[in-house]
């Protein structure tokens, strides 16, 4: 059974959780400026309503995001089978990295693509081999990468 990571790890690691978090991060932004400028024209707040509306909604969702990712990772973790899957390609945009990885689970063969924003912590995927993965057992098809979320 693989070391499991804690709450603030998957939250620091996750790509969606990171992407739920810094469009509710950005529209936080946006809705401040707006009422600024509101209060600052004397518009007394009229224009932002749908603004606040959206960002109350862009925070729920980030919450529901944060929530579910963290516990489908918990989950890989607590129930995954470790293994190393063979890196077959690894492709870079700017920023992020596409992996294909290959692995072998149950006498099956899976092939599936990986998109990972490229950091301290994952940039060695782009010259290595090999990565460890934890695999849900009841869905073969889910995996982590292992090293990103510890």
């Amino acid at each position: 059974m693989p070391r499991k990571p804690d709450i603030f790890k998957i939250i620091q690691s996750d790509s969606w959780t990171a992407t739920a978090l810094g469009a509710f991060t950005f529209l936080l932004a946006i809705t401040t400026f707006s009422l600024l400028t509101d209060q600052i024209l004397m518009n007394n707040g009229l224009n932002s309503t749908p603004l606040v509306v959206a960002t109350g909604v862009c925070f729920l969702v980030s919450i529901i995001v944060m929530c579910v990712r963290v516990n489908q990772i918990k989950e890989i973790f607590e129930n995954g089978s470790e293994l190393i899957a063979t890196i077959v390609s690894c492709k870079v945009h700017k920023a992020n990295m596409k992996l294909t990885l290959r692995y072998h689970y149950l006498g099956q063969v899976y092939e599936k693509n990986y998109d990972q924003v490229i950091t301290m912590k994952t940039k060695h995927f782009i010259r290595e081999n090999e990565a460890a993965l934890v695999v849900d057992r009841q869905h073969p098809e889910r995996f982590v990468l292992r090293d990103v979320y510890l």
